[in-house]
């Protein structure tokens, strides 16, 4: 027995939705046939499907510009969440929002149903969360959206411009691999006999070529699995916090990584605020989302010292934020205006992003460029140096 999501219309002409067991899908719409029901579409819903993950980028835009449509002409959240479905969805998606509908039945208010079912981001359940207590989600929903279309049309940029040092990077590396497995062992089988000592730099890339004969296949099995646990890591609850956290140590990823977060903050505060969300009420929204550990523990010193009555922009400053950002903060402080510092620091962050993503792309391609020369020169050099010894010695 298959388990099957359907759509069907009834004799009126309203549209149903449900799920289903049956052998297949021909019986399945002899049943519902019976009952008086035409079915319009019919998706296998396997097991590993029915389970919470985030949906493709493109399809939580469509998602995001169609709720911030519906909510913005007043219908239900209940009607909103059940006239919206993205052009292509999977049969995962499908059920996602049918299990959204039904936890919205249950009483769940929107973002908490959001958190649950795993349909946008944590950051971003955190700002509809604020959204919703301080009566602007459908403003927040438009935000959301044209963030998400940034965000994609940023990918995409980077996507072409990391295109050709990606392909670059793989001939190179197929062209070393051929050297090493190929051209290194027929070169020593020459020379054996001939010269009495091999260059130090041959002798380690015979070396080299030996263990990559024997180890090879394997290393590539195990770099593989690695990068497919990585990426699976990355987005698991208690493990993706950690390995961001060791990302962080890295030099400039690290400092992207803080950057992003503190990004996450002020707009969180920001919004928050705007919206008439208490401050600490924002700190509890955000603190559940934020994926870097150190500076989720410097976030929670933020709170504890603003609980026990210390300023804010003390607060910020011993919590170890910017000169700039804690300068900004009271200067929103005391002219009242917390909300639109919180904002500009934000906005102003985003800029520095985009600053540092387009210097890491344009130190990319002559990176790429330096090592496969060095690698390929260091191959070349190796393989000559005998046959140059070799012919000293013929002299």
């Amino acid at each position: 027995m298959a388990h099957y999501l359907w759509s069907a219309k009834d004799p009126s002409g309203r549209c149903l939705e449900s799920e289903s067991q049956a052998p297949n899908r021909y019986l399945l719409g002899l049943v519902l046939a019976q009952q008086g029901l035409r079915m319009t579409s019919c998706y296998v819903l396997w097991p590993w499907q029915q389970r919470a993950k985030l949906p493709k980028p493109h399809m939580r835009l469509q998602l995001l510009q169609q709720w911030q449509r519906l909510v913005k002409a007043r219908l239900p959240l209940l009607d909103v969440v059940r006239l919206s479905t993205p052009a292509k969805a999977s049969a995962q998606l499908r059920w996602q929002l049918r299990r959204l509908q039904a936890l919205l039945r249950q009483g769940n208010t929107f973002s908490s149903a959001l958190q649950q079912v795993k349909l946008l981001p944590e950051i971003d359940v955190a700002l509809l969360a604020a959204a919703e207590e301080g009566g602007f989600l459908p403003t927040m929903l438009a935000q959301l959206a044209a963030q998400e279309a940034t965000r994609q049309q940023l990918k995409r940029k980077l996507k072409r411009s990391l295109l050709m040092p990606v392909i670059t990077l793989l001939i190179g590396l197929l062209v070393a691999a051929m050297l090493l497995l190929w051209l290194v062992p027929i070169m020593a089988s020459m020379m054996a006999g001939q010269v009495n000592e091999l260059p130090a730099l041959t002798s380690s890339l015979l070396r080299l070529s030996l263990w990559l004969q024997n180890w090879g296949q394997m290393t590539v099995m195990f770099m593989l699995i690695a990068l497919v646990l990585l990426r699976r890591g990355l987005s698991a609850p208690k493990v993706g916090p950690i390995l961001m956290t060791i990302g962080s140590h890295i030099p400039v990823l690290g400092a992207l990584l803080l950057r992003q977060q503190e990004w996450r903050l002020y707009l969180l505060l920001g919004a928050g605020l705007q919206g008439g969300v208490a401050l600490l009420r924002c700190f509890d929204l955000f603190l559940p989302s934020c994926r870097l550990l150190t500076f989720q523990r410097r976030v929670v010193v933020i709170k504890e010292d603003i609980l026990a009555g210390m300023n804010l922009t003390d607060a910020f400053s011993k919590g170890g934020l910017p000169e700039q950002q804690t300068t900004m903060l009271n200067i929103g402080q005391q002219t009242g205006q917390l909300s639109q510092s919180c904002l500009l620091i934000a906005k102003d962050l985003e800029q520095q992003m985009d600053e540092r993503l387009q210097y890491l792309q344009s130190i990319i391609e002559p990176s790429v460029t330096l090592l496969l020369a060095s690698l390929v020169g260091g191959l070349v050099l190796a393989i000559y140096l005998p046959l140059l010894q070799l012919g000293t010695m013929l002299r």
